[in-house]
């Protein structure tokens, strides 16, 4: 018996294998034909009905393409003289479309938790609350309030569980700027202490610090919206918001620092990054803004070689992630075909495609994910394989070092179809190990997965992991 390797292909039995020792053979996880039956408790229900169709906008002919022109200029005759332009850009527009309106790769997570300070107990007290898009082009912060309800199955009443429920709570709302929002996140705060959220759209960025009030106060509502929206006893309280140029490119991600909410970053589509401090107080005569703490750029120095092998300094679809990894002072930047490490003393290392399994390929970076179990670990998709990594520390690296190995502690071939960008992964952990599925998610408010494949990766011996397939 040898240890597998991270590149092994896996196959034969499922699950782990153990040995007894007693009947001398081998016993696994999983026996095929073997089932498992879930008894769900009551039925599926919407709490929350989708506020945007699901409607995917199809390529059009070039019939139909002259017959939108044609009825364009029959309605505007003062588009005449640009009629040869509006056959080329038309079909580039619907092209978009189409794409756009299967999967936006500027798209983040729609679905956030926290927790909302209530104002009637001096701020100590918080109640939970889930923040998600609302409005009829998902451009309203919707904030409702998370209860729980007891369930059990049928007539034994000798287990009950304590399941969370959105139904009959309050509902707050912020009535967005008229564009789409395209990411909410929220900080992580040990214990019950309030968080912050971030909402981001195309080309801005805005801070909230939700609070509980014991009596219906009205949303915040600016000169320019013509929305009428109910009070609710749940504020959202903005706090802050950044502004991209019109000269510069948007916005791809958010990120709070796990370990201080106060300091939060953002990626641009073109790979600039930025940490920022969130300083202030709230009160009649001061406010909250953000100050600039460190900036950087997804810039890897790169030789022949390197573009030989494919590692191609290009942005493109605008995609892009940066995360806090290691500490309180590290970050982690990405696109689809670079990962960055960076600390806040100015030193940076990228992972070199080969170690990533990107050299010479088409392969693509489609999600990636902080370990729950480990801030020093973060699970990889990318469009051929699951990797767990174990990040380095640029402090421990020489000036000279741009280009490293990444320390690779799982590599698992998923199989799935190559050319499939819409695949994200999550990570769920209890106490023995943690799940992790990957498949393509439906981005419209809720995420609803079509499951392609889900690991149980058990922690066995420190520094070293076992996947196991439990489906």
């Amino acid at each position: 018996m040898t240890d597998p390797g991270v590149d092994d292909l896996h196959y034969g039995h499922f699950g782990q294998p153990v040995y007894d020792v007693d009947n001398r053979t081998w016993v696994f996880q999983r026996s095929p034909g073997v089932r498992r039956v879930f008894h769900p408790v009551g039925h599926p229900q919407v709490e929350i009905p989708a506020t945007i169709a699901t409607n995917t906008c199809r390529v059009s002919s070039a019939a139909e393409l002259d017959d939108q022109q044609r009825h364009l200029l029959a309605l505007f005759p003062e588009l005449q003289t640009a009629a040869p332009l509006l056959g080329p850009l038309a079909q580039v527009s619907n092209a978009i479309e189409a794409v756009a309106s299967t999967f936006d790769p500027l798209t983040g997570d729609l679905l956030a938790c926290g927790r909302a300070a209530d104002v009637n107990d001096g701020g100590k007290g918080t109640i939970s609350f889930v923040a998600l898009p609302g409005g009829a082009a998902g451009e309203s912060l919707r904030l409702v309030r998370r209860q729980n309800e007891r369930h059990g199955w049928g007539h034994d009443h000798s287990i009950w569980l304590e399941v969370p429920t959105l139904r009959h709570g309050d509902i707050g709302w912020w009535p967005g700027i008229g564009t789409p929002i395209l990411q909410i996140t929220s900080a992580v705060q040990a214990g019950d202490r309030s968080t912050f959220v971030a909402v981001r759209t195309a080309r801005s960025i805005h801070l909230f610090q939700p609070r509980y009030h014991s009596q219906a106060v009205a949303p915040q509502i600016g000169p320019a919206s013509s929305l009428s929206l109910p009070a609710s006893r749940l504020e959202a309280s903005p706090l802050l918001y950044l502004t991209s140029p019109p000269h510069e490119p948007g916005y791809a991600d958010v990120a709070f620092n796990p370990w201080y909410q106060r300091q939060f970053g953002t990626l641009d589509q073109e790979g600039t990054w930025i940490i920022y401090d969130i300083e202030g107080r709230r009160g009649k005569k001061s406010h909250y803004r953000p100050i600039q703490a460190r900036k950087g750029c997804l810039a890897p120095p790169l030789t022949r070689s390197d573009l030989q092998e494919g590692t191609l300094p290009g942005n493109y679809d605008g995609w892009g992630r940066v995360l806090w990894i290691n500490d309180v002072s590290t970050v982690l930047i990405c696109n689809r075909r670079i990962l960055q490490v960076a600390d806040f003393q100015g030193r940076s290392l990228y992972l070199s495609p080969t170690s990533l399994r990107l050299a010479r390929t088409s392969s693509w970076i489609l999600d990636v994910r902080r370990d729950p179990h480990d801030m020093s670990r973060v699970l990889l998709l990318t469009s051929t394989h699951l990797l767990i990594l174990k990040m380095p520390v640029p402090a421990r690296f020489t000036e000279n070092e741009d280009w490293v190995d990444a320390d690779v502690l799982l590599s698992w071939r998923h199989f799935v179809h190559e050319e499939d960008t819409t695949m994200q992964i999550r990570a769920f952990v209890d106490e023995e190990g943690m799940l992790t599925n990957h498949g393509t998610v439906s981005l419209i408010l809720t995420h609803l997965f079509r499951y392609r494949c889900i690991f149980a990766i058990s922690h066995i011996v420190l520094q070293y992991c076992i996947p196991i397939s439990p489906t």
